[in-house]
Formats: structure tokens, C-alpha cells, sequence
């Protein structure tokens, strides 16, 4: 058994130089959509020079899957995710959840980096993402960015990059949703999401229950995750976040059919805490966010 735990402290601030002689209230754009990637520059489609696609969040409603992994592999085109079993991908160069853009991932992956809201997430001991982590309970859209991206990202970044952009309540009000599922093998799949917005004050959360007696014998998987989201907004221009995540799951691997492993299993937990001030100044943008990991598997 190990833990770990990791803590990263970040500042990134940016500046918008004001050019004196005519300025206008309103700045139009025409033909072309207006994205903020995970770089937090906002810009056009057109003027990002790495291919990017975007996973809306009726696009994610619509596939009714419950694991991120599990859309992209359905949505992105050149992108492929190794599974094996029912649900579930599990650990170790040995088993799925290898994923690749356009053939560059590797076996644990290290070369395809996954972000949370712009920010780093991987495993401490070994570098590399772990799949069931990601479901999509508090997921408001998903950017990929296909091809080398190492020179903005850093070395994990090397096949491209997957930024999963968690919700933020906009609207007043309060609101709940739960959906299930039921399937082969007494497959169970339910997420409940409650969120709502009060005045300043806005707030996600986010709970899935996931559960699979395999389609063999010893290929059992459960998973259990929650997600909150608080929020308060100072003004327009500055507000604080606290966001926190909470997932266990254990996976049965029986290995090949030909010769059969008994009661062979991962029991993991992960866990990341992340505290951010925002602001979204006329001339200066930026954000001062502490963030930590921690795990126990």
C-alpha cells in the first residue's frame, strides 16, 4: 500500500495592453467561434494553430455514458482508449485504459496529458492518468487537442491533450437531476447531480455509483464518486472556488481465458482538493490556485 500525497501552488496572470485612439464598446466576430483552451487565452477557432475539438454538454447527454473516457473513444476521431471487461479500465502496463491520438500514447500512458479545469492531473508515482477517475458527474465539456503539444503542456503532452472542464452553476435557482441504468452481467450505473445558485453564491454536486458483476467469473468492479463545487462571486470581476473529488474504485482482473487468475485485484483511492481565486479584469486577467493530491492504491 502507498500513499501519496502532492500540493501544487500556482499564479498565472495575464495582461491586456489598452491602445489609445478609437475604441469600441462592442468587439464582433464573425463566421467563427470564440474558445478559451486550456492555455486560458481566449481566441479564435480559427487562430489556434493545433487541431482542437470540442465535446459540448448535450453532446455528453447524449452518448448517456458515465465515463469520459468512454465519450471521447465514441466522439473524437483518431483518438482509441483500450478497454477490457464491462466497465472499468483499471492499472499497470498491463491492463486497458491506454489512451492515443493518432497512435501516440504508450502502455501506462504518459504521453497524452489530462487536465481538470486547465490544471495537471496524473498520478504522482508512476506520471501517468488514472481512466476510472473520470466520469462525467461534474463535467460541463470536454477539449481535445490532437497532435504534439509538449512545448505549452509540458513532456506528458506529447500525443495531445484531453482538458475536462468542470460545471459552474450560471443561473439562479436550484436544480436536481438523477438518471440509472441497469444492464447485462447486473450492471448498475446512477449519477445524481444537485447544483444551484443563490445571490453570489453557487455550488455543484455530483454523486455516481457504479457496479458490474464481469462477464467471467472474478471480473467484478465497483466504483463510487463524489464531486463538490463551491463558489462566490465578489463582483464581476473577482471570485474564490473550492473544488474537491473523491473517488474509490476496485477492479477484479482474471487475466486471459487460457489461464485464469483467482480473486486478483486493484483497490484504489483518489483524492484532489484545489482552492482558486479568479479574476477577469479589463487589463489584467489571472488566477492564484493551491491544489493537492492525494492517494491511496
Amino acid at each position: 500500500m502507498r500513499n501519496l500525497i502532492s500540493i501544487l501552488l500556482g499564479i498565472t496572470i495575464f495582461y491586456t495592453v489598452p491602445v489609445s485612439g478609437q475604441v469600441k464598446d462592442t468587439l464582433e466576430f464573425w463566421g467563427e467561434d470564440v474558445l478559451v483552451v486550456a492555455s486560458k487565452i481566449i481566441t479564435l477557432q480559427g487562430d489556434i494553430s493545433l487541431p482542437l475539438t470540442t465535446v459540448e454538454n448535450k453532446d455528453i447527454k447524449k452518448t448517456r455514458d458515465f465515463s469520459v473516457l468512454d465519450i471521447l473513444d465514441r466522439e473524437i476521431p483518431g483518438l482509441s482508449v483500450t478497454k477490457k471487461g464491462v466497465i472499468g479500465y483499471g492499472v499497470a502496463s498491463g491492463s486497458a485504459g491506454s489512451i492515443n491520438i493518432r497512435g501516440i500514447g504508450g502502455k501506462p500512458n504518459t504521453d497524452v496529458l489530462i487536465l481538470i479545469d486547465g490544471r495537471p492531473e496524473f498520478m504522482g508515482m508512476m506520471g501517468h492518468p488514472l481512466p476510472d477517475v473520470y466520469l462525467v458527474g461534474n463535467v460541463k465539456k470536454i477539449e481535445v487537442i490532437k497532435g504534439p503539444a509538449s512545448t505549452l503542456f509540458g513532456s506528458n503532452a506529447m500525443g495531445g491533450v484531453i482538458n475536462i472542464i468542470t460545471r459552474k452553476r450560471e443561473k439562479p435557482g436550484m436544480s436536481t437531476t438523477f438518471e440509472s441504468k441497469y444492464g447485462s452481467f447486473n450492471t448498475f450505473e446512477n449519477i445524481l447531480l444537485n447544483e444551484g445558485k443563490i445571490n453570489n453564491f453557487f455550488y455543484n454536486f455530483s454523486f455516481s455509483k457504479i457496479k458490474t458483476d464481469g462477464e467471467r467469473n472474478y471480473s467484478d468492479y465497483k466504483n463510487s464518486s463524489v464531486s463538490l463545487k463551491l463558489g462566490y462571486e465578489f463582483n464581476k470581476n473577482y471570485e474564490v472556488i473550492f473544488s474537491a473529488n473523491n473517488t474509490k474504485f476496485k477492479i477484479f482482473d482474471p487475466g486471459v481465458i487460457s489461464k485464469p487468475v483467482i480473486n486478483h485485484w486493484y483497490d484504489i483511492e483518489r483524492n484532489w482538493f484545489n482552492l482558486s481565486l479568479n479574476n477577469k479584469n479589463k487589463n489584467v486577467t489571472g488566477a492564484i490556485r493551491i491544489h493537492a493530491n492525494t492517494g491511496n492504491h
